[in-house]
């Protein structure tokens, strides 16, 4: 056994390994990985990069090659091109009877028979290329053996190191909610929602739902500002490069594969209710662990068919029998307003499809509230996809797609038993953020995600829990308070 200290590389298919280290340094010398893999053996806390590491960077020592193989067999080289004197047959003994004339031999006969000898060998010569295709054993004993390559070959693609542990510091000892549901407004820039300083346009997110909860207003999409995208990030917690449309699969589990399996739930534990069809890709996932996992149910599109768009308001109804019927633990709720709209570019109805989504959010908050399974064990999360286009870029707020201010920034609207009441926080978070701790409050973790515990949301958090500052006139004790 080798008394080489052993690693492990970091790859597309997760850890491989162990290596040794004369094999890294060989691999590295020959540019099959590079300084920035990661590697990990015991005693480290965390992976780290080759470059990172001198046992590793510094130049491995020459290695002796090994003997070449015997040459195969080639054809001759032409004959040399000079003039030879013609022979003559010897002359017989002229005392011997019946002796004949001298003999000229033939010309050209000792280059012909040159050149037969070249074709023999020419011809031998693709037979040994056929024989070692079709018989490699044969030919090998004829030629010799190549080297045989490494034992094990290096991996082919690095991946980004693991993320880093959880930092669930911010979670409460025992968390009270048992049930996560999730409201999803498609497409709302933020100046028609928070950051409208009347909030005419989601009056009863700010004067209704605030008060009992936590409204974090630079929540941000860091990906791919699309529907599709947007939803992928909040349902599996990762930002992908993902098509727009129902032809597409995410690479990454969601919650609700992860959810069934991991704690053995029946289907109807988790279900997915859209307006938009497109949003049925969110069940499944290409992921080799988990794309034959019991995937959630699903209610999306018109009649629940993944086809077509559906009216919000039979989504809300489809959403709210649901919730009564199978009492699930997760549900992922979508309305196409204002995104439609908004594309429509019909500004009156994008404000419209807006204030009609924000009805329908709250009278979801509403039954959960009033509902005896859900009431006090339930957190509830009223959130976007995307923003749209600022005034000044490309179309105003009829599209969206880029990294401008306007598609990027949202707004998330928390309460729940875990949560703070009446506040208002200014930090920053992320749409992976919420995937990673809806998923933990339901006791799972999203495989490879980087989001992290919203910890603004919890009555412990350091800066939250402290409301000093009104954002508005201070009206009532209820009304919401920003977070220092």
């Amino acid at each position: 056994m080798t008394n080489e200290q052993q690693w492990h590389l970091h790859t597309q298919d997760g850890p491989q390994g162990p290596y040794t280290t004369t094999q890294l340094k060989q691999w590295l010398a020959a540019g099959q990985i590079t300084p920035q893999w990661f590697v990990w053996q015991d005693g480290f806390p965390e992976w780290k990069p080759i470059s990172d590491i001198p046992a590793l960077s510094a130049p491995a020592a020459p290695v002796a090659p090994p003997p070449p193989p015997a040459a195969p067999l080639k054809p001759a080289p032409p004959a040399a091109k000079e003039k030879e004197a013609e022979p003559l047959v010897p002359a017989p003994d002229p005392s011997a009877a019946g002796t004949k004339a001298p003999v000229k031999a033939k010309k050209g006969m000792g280059r012909r028979a040159v050149n037969i000898l070249g074709i023999v060998l020419v011809i031998a010569g693709i037979a040994a290329g056929a024989t070692k295709v079709f018989a490699p054993d044969i030919f090998d004993t004829l030629i010799g053996t190549p080297p045989p390559p490494p034992v094990v070959a290096p991996p082919r693609k690095p991946v980004p190191p693991p993320p880093p542990p959880l930092d669930e510091s911010a979670l409460p000892e025992e968390i009270q909610a048992e049930n996560v549901v999730i409201v999803i407004i498609d497409g709302p820039r933020y100046s028609e929602t928070w950051g409208d300083t009347a909030h005419r346009y989601i009056p009863h997110i700010y004067n209704d739902l605030a008060p009992h909860g936590v409204v974090i207003t630079n929540f941000r999409n860091e990906g791919v500002t699309k529907t599709v995208p947007g939803h992928v990030a909040l349902w599996t917690g990762h930002y992908e490069k993902i098509g727009n449309d129902e032809n597409v699969t995410p690479t990454h589990p969601g919650m609700g594969q992860v959810i069934i399996k991991e704690k053995d739930m029946a289907p109807d534990s988790v279900w997915i209710i859209a307006s938009k069809d497109k949003i049925d890709v969110l069940a499944t996932n290409s992921d080799p662990a988990w794309k034959n996992a019991v995937p959630p149910k699903t209610h999306t599109g018109r009649n629940g068919t993944g086809n077509g768009i559906a009216d919000d308001s039979a989504t809300y109804e489809k959403a709210i029998e649901i919730l009564k019927r199978d009492r699930p633990r997760l549900a992922f709720i979508q309305f196409k307003e204002p995104d439609i709209s908004g594309h429509s570019k019909k500004w009156d109805w994008y404000l419209a499809g807006l204030k009609a989504s924000d009805e329908f959010a709250w009278k979801i908050w509403q039954f959960l509230e009033s509902d005896s399974h859900y009431a006090g064990r339930t957190a509830f999360f009223i959130t976007n996809d995307h923003g749209r286009h600022l005034d000044d870029v490309l179309d105003s707020f009829v599209s969206h797609g880029d990294d401008c201010e306007g598609c990027r920034r949202i707004i998330l609207y928390a309460s729940g038993p875990d949560f703070q009441k009446g506040v208002v926080v200014e930090n920053k978070w992320e749409q992976i953020d919420l995937a990673v701790t809806a998923a933990r409050l339901l006791g799972v973790r999203l495989p490879g995600s980087t989001g992290k515990i919203i910890a603004d949301l919890f009555a412990a958090a350091t800066g939250a829990s402290d409301a000093a500052e009104t954002d508005t006139e201070p009206q009532a004790d209820t009304k919401p308070q920003k977070a220092k």
